[in-house]
């Protein structure tokens, strides 16, 4: 495209060098004034195509300023190979002191680049006490399926609330239209002991 617009710019720069020619007005000879009316069609032929190479060569540019501007603009998700939403349902098991229990929940997660994403959870530990937990996390994607998670959530239940921070990994497999991984994380707690959560989670991409 550049190549093009290049050579649009001499052939405009050539037409415009001959558009200036002045045609011989003053008495010749007959040789001499053949060759002035040559020259003066020349110079109307040469001001029509300049005339009609200057539309031409506006578009040119300007197709070449929007193609430079598609090439810096972010691609699309999609052109760059992944999914921007992420939906998991999480199956897992909570090992801790005071309850350890089944745990059921839910994830979700929207990537706004390859690497990083964020989102948030709702789980359910089902056990001598039930437990609501809620966090927001930030899901880092630094190798493949591999994600790293970070976040702060709150645990409640009929007798108390409690802040901790989540950290763990999990890693993705993709099996026909899900993916499928399992999952190891921590909850540290301010006045308590840390919980530790394994399981896995099954979701969908879109």
């Amino acid at each position: 495209m550049r190549m093009k617009l290049s050579l649009d710019l001499l052939r405009f720069a050539f037409l415009l060098i001959c558009s200036g020619c002045i045609p011989y007005t003053g008495a010749a000879e007959p040789g001499a004034q053949a060759q002035a009316d040559g020259l003066s069609s020349m110079s109307e032929m040469s001001t029509v195509a300049v005339q009609e190479a200057i539309p031409e060569l506006a578009a040119t540019t300007q197709g070449e300023a929007t193609g430079l501007a598609a090439e810096n603009h972010d691609p699309p998700a999609a052109a760059e190979g992944f999914p921007r939403h992420n939906l998991n349902l999480l199956l897992r098991y909570t090992v801790e002191r005071e309850h350890d229990g089944l745990t059921t929940g839910l994830e979700y997660e929207y990537r706004f680049r390859r690497w990083v994403g964020i989102g948030g959870m709702v789980e359910y530990i089902a056990g001598d006490v039930n437990v609501g937990v809620v966090g927001v996390m930030a899901n880092f994607h630094p190798w493949r399926d591999l994600v790293l998670v970070i976040g702060p959530g709150v645990e409640f239940n009929s007798e108390e609330n409690d802040l901790f921070l989540r950290m763990g990994a999990l890693y993705e497999f993709k099996v026909g239209p899900v993916y499928l991984g399992p999952a190891v994380i921590f909850d540290t707690f301010i006045d308590r002991e840390r919980a530790l959560i394994v399981g896995g989670q099954v979701g969908v991409k879109f």
